[in-house]
């Protein structure tokens, strides 16, 4: 085989596996976030630890009303 036949055989597969990897980021994303969830709790109390202060956890709450507004406004318009 010539090497350009190879490096259109290396070019196709290296795309198809980049176009296979958008899907699959997307399902580890929501298994993940899911599983996070489905525990017991605040997931945000938990990652801090049993003996955290409010306001070491509390930051998780803000990012979660930020992500909120920026999806509700991303989709009223």
């Amino acid at each position: 085989m010539s090497a350009a036949v190879v490096g259109r055989r290396t070019m196709s597969m290296l795309g198809r596996r980049l176009v296979a990897l958008v899907p699959l980021m997307g399902i580890v994303t929501l298994a993940t976030f899911s599983l996070i969830f489905l525990i017991p709790g605040d997931p945000a109390h938990r990652i801090a630890g049993e003996g955290a202060s409010p306001s070491r956890w509390r930051p998780s709450d803000r990012t979660w009303v930020w992500t909120s507004r920026c999806i509700s406004s991303s989709s009223a318009s």
